[in-house]
């Protein structure tokens, strides 16, 4: 349902929120202006950042390693930064809840801005490794990756992704919003922890949880990702299919490019699937290319709990989907 409490149903083009989807435009994003010349994936993220917000990110014993990260670690989630919305990582209270959820739970009109958000993290939490060591999930290191594009494109981040990936693939319903935009009474409505309707909030993790889609629309996306129609050289597909384990951290089978994920699903979990390339969001939503049978799918679950952390249910209706469409 894209309303529960007005029953109404979701639709092809209902919009919704992508949040972790958004992982993968970056990725793109990205990509695409390092093909114009415009920053290097292997650039050090100073060359494009403020010097205090570089300033603030120290390594896990405290020491200073701002400088070392670069563009393409933030990407594949190597950079070592804390991450500030999982409640495996930041749940201090132990209540199974992000604390950082929590605050926007009691503050929901607050627009967090990307400077806010990482001074938030760096205050609150310690860098998990040095730059390059080990995967860690990141959202700090995409709002830092948004703050870049900004620097690098000379345009504000929505001006970026309408320009270079939306307009070009015909992605008419994909969007940025702002606090106050109109256009969100039409997103659909997603609850969270104690019946919570979150879809309004101001903001909840700047770009991440600002863009909307639909389900035409990621299909579009994904098919021209998988088809390799958005980028001008073949390099580029190469270099964001390039795979960092995510075992260690606790993610068996699953491997990270930039900003895409490769997971090998085990037989004894759902037989005959073999691999899956795309990405979910921590809201439930999710896009994923099926090789095996050349398909994609997409969508999103109204229902979260609770916020800030992964539940089963999106792998329930994952397991759903796939016995469908083996079954037709």
């Amino acid at each position: 349902m894209a309303d529960v409490e007005g029953e109404i149903p979701m639709e092809p083009d209902t919009p919704f929120r992508t949040h972790g989807i958004s992982n993968m435009m970056m990725g793109a994003l990205v990509l695409k202006l390092a093909e114009e010349g415009l920053l290097g994936l292997d650039d050090p993220i100073s060359q494009y950042l403020d010097a205090a917000i570089v300033e603030q990110l120290n390594g896990p014993n405290g020491e200073p390693y701002g400088e070392a990260i670069t563009v393409r670690q933030l990407l594949n989630s190597t950079s070592g930064n804390a991450s500030y919305f999982f409640a495996d990582e930041e749940d201090m209270d132990r209540n199974y809840s992000s604390d950082f959820a929590e605050i926007i739970l009691v503050d929901p009109d607050k627009a967090w801005q990307p400077e806010e958000i990482i001074t938030y993290t760096t205050d609150n939490l310690e860098a998990v490794s040095a730059p390059g060591e080990a995967f860690v999930p990141n959202d700090m290191g995409y709002v830092l990756l948004g703050l870049i594009v900004e620097s690098a494109s000379g345009e504000d981040l929505d001006e970026a992704y309408q320009t270079r990936l939306f307009e070009p693939l015909g992605m008419e319903q994909t969007f940025m919003v702002q606090p106050g935009d109109p256009r969100l009474e039409e997103v659909a409505h997603v609850y969270a922890v104690k019946d919570v309707d979150v879809t309004d909030f101001a903001s909840l993790s700047w770009f991440r949880g600002d863009v909307v889609s639909t389900v035409d629309d990621l299909n579009r996306f994904m098919r021209a990702w998988t088809d390799d129609e958005i980028f001008s050289d073949p390099a580029s597909m190469e270099a964001m299919t390039e795979w960092v384990s995510m075992d260690d951290a606790g993610f068996p089978g699953i491997s990270y490019g930039l900003g895409v994920m490769k997971e090998d699903v085990p037989e004894s979990v759902m037989p005959e699937v073999d691999v899956l390339f795309g990405h979910p969001s921590i809201w439930n939503g999710f896009v994923y290319y099926w090789p095996k049978h050349n398909i994609v799918f997409t969508g999103t679950i109204n229902l979260v709990f609770p916020l800030g952390a992964y539940d089963d249910l999106g792998w329930q209706v994952l397991e759903t989907l796939l016995e469908y469409v083996q079954e037709e």
